[in-house]
């Protein structure tokens, strides 16, 4: 018989309780770096678009002037991405997200 505490009510065991209820400080502040990139992105667009030049690989597929909007775009992803980061959503998300990917390639189908 070993000492250990009970595990709380809706857990398995207190590793599963601790694993779920609990932040990993670096993964905080990772996202919340992410977040701020994000919103750098969007908000100085013009600037890093200016800065780096036009990217003809993108405009020549969607149109002149859409380097700054996929800037834009890469900021909200960034943000968005942060977030749920920070939060611990990623793994669930990406998952839900990339099924049809990965029964796609899994083997015996």
């Amino acid at each position: 018989m070993t000492n250990q505490a009970p595990a709380a009510a809706g857990c398995l065991s207190n590793h599963e309780c601790y694993t779920v209820a609990m932040f990993n400080f670096s993964h905080v502040i990772t996202g919340l770096v992410l977040v701020v990139i994000g919103v750098l992105f969007v908000r100085f667009s013009f600037q890093i678009g200016n800065f780096t030049g036009s990217q003809d690989w993108i405009e020549s597929k969607l149109g002149p002037g859409t380097t700054y909007g996929v800037y834009k775009i890469l900021g909200v992803v960034a943000a968005v991405g942060g977030i749920l980061y920070a939060t611990g959503l990623s793994d669930p998300v990406l998952g839900w997200l990339l099924t049809p990917l990965i029964n796609m390639f899994r083997a015996g189908n």
